[in-house]
């Protein structure tokens, strides 16, 4: 039984994956820190994860890992986003939600976000892209935030 399971869910993220490119990225970023509790900190973030286009439906998928500094402490968190792309130029915009979850100066937070963004596709193989990634969090350092970042994909 156990076997069968794990066939099906082999078989359902293989297909997934192979409905559109898959792709690594990395990027870096920052996060405003205006709103949470009013401190006005700043986050800076270095960010790893793995996508797909086409992985549900017209929705594209990613997750990813992040390592950040936080007030002046690391933190670490990780994340998964759909995302809805227009066109199919070199130039690519998207809009999405995801779900993120990180820790940091040990406080654990859950945090929904909204990801207004492009890719520029400077080959078949790779594109730059950029975003900005308006959240909320709930938690200890909870609130509104605004954060931007810009990074490179590469397809396979």
């Amino acid at each position: 039984m156990k076997n069968i399971v794990m066939i099906s869910i082999l078989a359902l993220a293989g297909s997934a994956f192979a409905a559109g490119k898959t792709y690594v990225q990395g990027s870096t970023g920052a996060e405003a820190g205006f709103v949470t509790h009013g401190q006005g900190n700043p986050w800076f973030s270095a960010n790893l994860g793995i996508g797909a286009e086409k992985f549900l439906g017209d929705f594209d998928g990613r997750g990813e890992v992040m390592v950040d500094i936080r007030q002046g402490s690391f933190g670490m968190g990780f994340a998964a986003d759909l995302l809805y792309p227009f066109g199919k130029s070199d130039v690519k915009p998207y809009v999405g939600f995801g779900l993120e979850l990180g820790v940091g100066s040990g406080n654990p937070s859950v945090a929904l976000r909204g990801n207004f963004g492009a890719d520029f596709e400077f080959t078949r193989t790779a594109a730059i892209f950029a975003e900005l990634q308006p959240k909320y969090t709930f938690g200890n350092f909870g609130g509104f935030d605004l954060g931007g970042r810009a990074g490179l994909k590469v397809f396979f």
